[in-house]
């Protein structure tokens, strides 16, 4: 019976403050490599990496939208967006250079161009959009833009969980809380719009 329970305890002891577990149950612990969360992880370094087109993406459509729609709301609401995803797309190209990663290169959609986040306008909603105007063009993009903010969400559920850097944490963290207060806003224009 005794050597039950110390097995049992030995099993259900749960990760120490500087281990990462493997498992919920607090299986597979071993210690975290920098429990203070000052150094990026893998999943740190790819997620700045990998989220830079989306974001640069979003920011197109919404300087867009701040150009060509004639609703107010759409105008106002696009102009947050570009000014939001500019301040993260600068944070991103600082934790590059600090880290010393490997800026991702995109191939156009029209070429074989390499263009960055930063330029990038081979999406094929933005040429949809290109070609629209007035409520269409709101419609349109409320819709397109909707769906963008929900990736943004949950990519960065997925980060702040399972991310260890604590200051990309908080500023995703911070993004997702933005992006659920635009969900918001554009799920009212949506139903205006209709």
């Amino acid at each position: 019976m005794t050597v039950v329970i110390a097995v049992l305890a030995t099993t259900l002891v749960a990760c120490g403050d500087d281990e990462v577990c493997s498992q919920p149950d607090g299986a597979g612990c071993y210690p975290d490599p920098d429990p203070s969360g000052a150094e990026p992880s893998e999943t740190d370094e790819d997620y700045v990496l990998d989220t830079g087109l989306p974001v640069g993406e979003i920011k197109q459509l919404a300087e867009l939208a701040a150009d060509s729609s004639e609703t107010p709301e759409v105008v106002d609401l696009a102009e947050e967006i570009v000014d939001a995803a500019d301040a993260l797309l600068d944070d991103f190209d600082g934790w590059e250079q600090e880290w010393d990663l490997e800026p991702t290169v995109y191939d156009s959609a029209v070429g074989t161009t390499q263009v960055s986040p930063f330029t990038y306008r081979g999406d094929e909603d933005y040429e949809v959009l290109e070609r629209l105007d007035g409520l269409e063009f709101d419609a349109y993009w409320v819709n397109v833009v909707l769906e963008r903010v929900g990736t943004q969400i949950r990519s960065g559920q997925d980060l702040v969980r399972l991310g260890t850097h604590e200051a990309l944490r908080k500023t995703i963290q911070d993004w997702i809380d933005t992006n659920e207060l635009w969900r918001d806003r554009l799920e009212g224009l949506q139903s205006e719009l209709r």
